[in-house]
């Protein structure tokens, strides 16, 4: 297969751009605990959450202790999440399209226990990304000097699920170090349309002599088609390693620092299946040969990215507290050096079109921008048993270029409000946060996996509530 066809079968792509659930469930916006994202993503440093532990391992050190609202021997929480996330295409024609996918959600939680004075490991379970896409949209074949309209399905689907033990020591009573882990499995699944080369990627002889890409350009007048696809694939097991450190310089302030290693390297790996039908299945089959093939699929040593954060809390007054954080994530490093590996080919009719038998590798040139995200977060106790939240935060856009159907950017600008309702001693508390993001319009330039969704415009929204119920002792 020509390396033309796989670096526009898009495959990948639902990788290399983030749908509106995979934007914000990697923390950056909605937080790692219910707490935290009804600061829009602030207060890593206030460690008021079992959860924040899949951030900063030494929360523990804090999370732990004798005073008021600290757990003394262990602590559970479990949190539930339904996010709508509508998504509006317009086609350089003015047509419009909107996701179907709009509706997500999940529920997950965390354990954590005093092993003693002062060592304390704790475990969590949470997304680390979560997206899908599904939309209908029109294209046009290349049916020779026809175009005729045809309706694509356009369907995207990423789960990564992971756990993070972590163990915190507390070195004295103003410093807390951890280490951690964050074990990831993750599963894709992508259906769309792309457009190839008829020349560049038919090298098989055709009936009339030349390739197949000669026949179809100069005797049909069809220089290029477009094809359809059905993937998936997924990786067993990658995992990072975590250290952080929380520190109090003074009684009114804490500052929290941590850093995630890049991910161990695994392999995704599935199948595709590709179609030629749409185009030129009617040529194909009066030569008595099927136009569709069945690919395993393989991406070698795939890795996720670092992350380096830094996040304070200040203790304004008994009843205020401001929260600032700052994350930057490698996403430019991400993708460089992946390959995509299509092999095993299962129609032999499929392989005489393209010539050879169907196997290749290549370099993807995938690339995205550095993520940094900026948050800042605002609580006020109006009694003793009710906490009010609120947040602000920005973060960079990491899609770059044209954005392809089924992905979606990075909203930027969040505002988040949030509560708690604390309960008696031994009743648990109750914690509720409301997540919105700013909508915003993307303009995709020059589509490289099919023309005809060159120059469309995205309109993305996101909006999330959370509940968690959390109980120490």
């Amino acid at each position: 297969m020509a390396v033309n066809t796989v670096r526009r079968l898009g495959l990948i792509t639902f990788l290399a751009s983030a749908s509106p659930l995979a934007a914000q469930q990697s923390g950056s916006v909605t937080g790692v605990s219910v707490q935290s994202a009804g600061r829009s993503g602030a207060g890593a440093a206030a460690a008021d959450s079992v959860m924040e532990i899949s951030q900063n391992p030494a929360a523990l050190g804090f999370f732990f202790g004798d005073g008021p609202r600290q757990a003394q021997q262990g602590a559970v929480e479990y949190t539930a999440r339904a996010i709508w996330a509508p998504a509006k295409t317009t086609d350089a024609s003015g047509r419009t399209y909107r996701n179907r996918a709009n509706f997500g959600g999940g529920v997950w939680g965390g354990w954590a226990t005093a092993l003693d004075d002062n060592t304390f490991f704790g475990l969590t379970l949470l997304p680390g990304l979560a997206g899908q896409a599904d939309m209908e949209r029109k294209t046009e074949l290349n049916v020779g000097f026809f175009r005729p309209p045809r309706e694509v399905e356009i369907r995207a689907k990423l789960l990564q699920m992971g756990f993070n033990p972590a163990l915190s020591w507390r070195a004295s009573d103003n410093l807390s170090l951890g280490i951690g882990g964050r074990v990831m499995h993750t599963r894709l699944g992508i259906e769309g349309a792309t457009e190839v080369d008829t020349r560049d990627t038919f090298k098989g002889d055709s009936p009339l002599g030349g390739t197949w890409g000669d026949f179809l350009a100069d005797f049909f007048g069809i220089p290029a088609i477009q094809t359809e696809y059905d993937g998936d694939a997924e990786s067993l097991l990658v995992a990072h390693l975590q250290i952080g450190a929380l520190w109090a310089p003074r009684e009114d302030t804490r500052v929290s620092f941590w850093y995630r290693s890049p991910s161990t390297r695994d392999d995704l790996e599935g199948h595709v299946d590709v179609n030629l039908n749409p185009d030129i299945g009617p040529i194909v089959k009066f030569y008595g040969l099927s136009a569709r093939g069945d690919y395993d699929l393989s991406l070698r040593d795939v890795s996720f990215p670092q992350q380096i954060g830094l996040a304070t809390t200040h203790f304004a007054s008994e009843v205020d507290r401001l929260h600032l954080d700052f994350t930057w994530t490698d996403w430019s490093k991400t993708f460089y050096g992946w390959r995509a590996q299509l092999s095993n080919p299962t129609n032999g009719d499929f392989n005489d079109i393209i010539g050879g038998n169907g196997s290749t590798s290549i370099d993807l040139d995938l690339r995205w921008n550095d993520v940094y995200t900026f948050a800042l977060g605002y609580e006020h106790d109006l009694s003793s048993n009710l906490t009010l939240r609120s947040g602000l935060s920005y973060q960079t856009n990491a899609a770059t270029g044209s954005v392809n159907m089924g992905t979606v950017i990075f909203n930027r600008w969040g505002l988040a409000v949030g509560a708690t309702l604390w309960g008696e001693e031994g009743e648990g508390d109750w914690h509720l946060a409301f997540v919105v993001t700013v909508p915003e319009t993307y303009q995709s330039g020059n589509n490289e996996v099919l023309s005809d969704f060159s120059n469309d415009r995205y309109r993305v929204a996101f909006y999330s509530v959370a509940l968690a119920y959390s109980l120490s002792w």
